[in-house]
């Protein structure tokens, strides 16, 4: 019989393991929010500032096209009005009644600057000669230009296109930028028709772009760092958020292209002191443009309002960028928002919770601690009882193992000593039967036998005695063996009894150690 056990591996202890099963429980959720978090409220959010940004874009570019819609409406009204037609056909006498409706027109909304009327030479269109009337009479007497100011005078390429248009229509100029206003104004332009419907002249509108540079500036929002332009149909940028409260300085990315212009149009820049006259030419937007934008503004084949993410020139970080083109008016109004400020929300809430994953872990790992150490504690002592019940229980089986071997040397010995017994036994009941034959001879033939036949007679008692002497010695010895055996077997006896009262003790302890253990686990 072997005792030996399988050498028992070293695991984790249940405390431990209850601990992390805490752990686990508590921290599996938070990682699944982490994760829900990066991959569907990052997108959500992205996606919620696109869709407002593209609201915002495109509500202020719907606003700048009603805007100059609305002058573009009060031009042609003024157009109509007879004095102006009368004036333009050399009617002197409707001089200050054609100045009283340009003054009129000027105070019909804050952003006019000026109206001007130009007036065809001999009624001549082709020609490049002008009279001008404008208010503000900003010149002298508001008369007809002089001969050197006609020569002096360089024709806007806007009016050079009327001039050759036959048909009705306005037009609107390319930027300019008046130092003395601080101001960024175009000039809306229309033509003037007699009853016969033939041109006589072109009245001028000059509308400052305040409104378009307030709305930008409204733009700035120091919690999403939001900014915004405004991009004309040349590639330049006509208006810029600027943090300046003071609007002391222009920003620096102001009248700046994002991509080269052509020679063509940057000659004309230079001819009509287009966008900033203080600067000999249109400097390139950061040095070396800005192609995603350039591409984002002046790409016919993408949707009106458009979304994308790229890093704009100058930034340091991805933005979200969306433009907004008008319908009227080729510009496109672009706001931009830094991507980190869109996410701001979802990396705030990740770094929330993996502040609240590290701290619940901890309490976890405690609360697990106590907690495990309350539970493995019965258990733990029901394993020390169960080591002592198993060590009793291997001294019990080494005694029975001995008691065993004992046993069996008893059952050997008590064989060996029970032929023995039998065999002088019989060898005795030989010896016995051979006297007494002999005697029973000498009695019968006592007369009749001779000396020689009676000492044989006699020689062969004393050798039966003899043998019955000796057979007495052997049985007393096997009776010796068998008191040993059965003193043996009353020490096995008391083993075996004392077997017994251990494995009954053993049968004790592991009740107790089940009635813990079922209050481990409540059953």
């Amino acid at each position: 019989m072997s005792n030996t056990l399988q050498p028992a591996r070293r695991r984790v202890s249940l405390t431990v393991r209850f601990s992390i099963i805490l752990i686990l429980a508590v921290v599996i959720p938070l990682i699944i929010t982490v994760l829900s978090s990066e991959f569907i409220l990052s997108p959500a959010l992205t996606r919620q500032a696109a869709t407002e940004m593209e609201t915002d874009a495109q509500k202020h570019s719907e606003t700048i096209d009603s805007y100059v819609a609305a002058r573009l409406q009060e031009l042609n009204y003024v157009s109509q009005f007879k004095a102006i037609q009368e004036y333009l056909q050399q009617n002197s006498s409707y001089t200050s009644q054609a100045l009283a409706e340009l003054n009129t027109s000027y105070h019909l909304d804050p952003g006019y600057t000026s109206w001007t009327l130009f007036k065809f030479q001999s009624g001549n269109k082709g020609q490049q000669a002008f009279a001008v009337l404008s208010y503000p009479q900003t010149l002298p007497n508001a008369k007809y230009l002089t001969a050197q100011q006609r020569l002096n005078y360089t024709i806007p390429q806007t009016m050079l296109d009327l001039m050759g248009n036959g048909s009705h229509r306005t037009l609107i100029s390319n930027v300019y930028y008046d130092n003395a206003l601080r101001q960024a104004y175009v000039n809306l332009y229309v033509n003037v028709y007699d009853d016969h419907g033939n041109a006589i002249g072109i009245e001028r509108a000059s509308l400052s772009l305040s409104s378009v540079w307030d709305a930008v500036n409204s733009e700035f929002n120091a919690g999403t760092r939001d900014y915004s332009m405004v991009i004309d149909n040349h590639d330049v940028c006509i208006a810029y958020t600027t943090t300046d409260t003071t609007q002391g300085a222009l920003p620096a990315e102001l009248f700046k292209s994002l991509a080269p212009l052509p020679a063509t149009f940057a000659s004309q820049i230079t001819q009509e002191g287009l966008y900033d006259p203080t600067q000999t030419k249109v400097a390139v937007y950061n040095g070396s443009g800005d192609p995603s934008m350039s591409n984002l503004t002046q790409n016919t084949s993408l949707a009106a309002v458009t979304a994308q993410q790229f890093q704009p020139a100058g930034q340091n970080e991805p933005y979200e960028v969306v433009k907004s083109t008008g319908q009227l008016l080729p510009w496109s109004y672009v706001v931009l928002r830094p991507m980190s400020t869109i996410t701001s929300a979802a990396n705030q809430q990740v770094l929330y919770l993996f502040l609240i994953s590290l701290v619940v872990t901890l309490l976890a790992a405690v609360i697990g601690l106590f907690v495990g150490r309350g539970i493995t504690r019965p258990i733990q002592r029901s394993v020390d009882t169960l080591r002592d019940n198993s060590n009793s229980l291997k001294q019990l089986a080494s005694a029975e193992e001995a008691t065993a071997m004992e046993q069996k040397w008893i059952i050997d010995s008590s064989q060996i000593g029970l032929q023995s017994v039998q065999y002088y036994a019989n060898a005795t009941s030989s010896a016995a039967q051979q006297l007494n034959t002999i005697g029973e001879n000498l009695l019968l033939n006592w007369g009749r036998m001779d000396s020689a036949q009676t000492k044989q007679g006699l020689d062969d008692i004393i050798t039966a005695a003899r043998y019955i002497e000796k057979a007495a010695e052997h049985q007393k010895k096997s009776c010796g063996g068998l008191n040993d055996a059965i003193q043996v077997t009353a020490q096995v006896t008391d083993q075996l009894v004392t077997g017994a009262t251990s494995a009954s003790d053993a049968a004790t302890q592991l009740d107790k150690v089940v009635f813990e253990l079922r209050e481990v686990v409540g059953k």
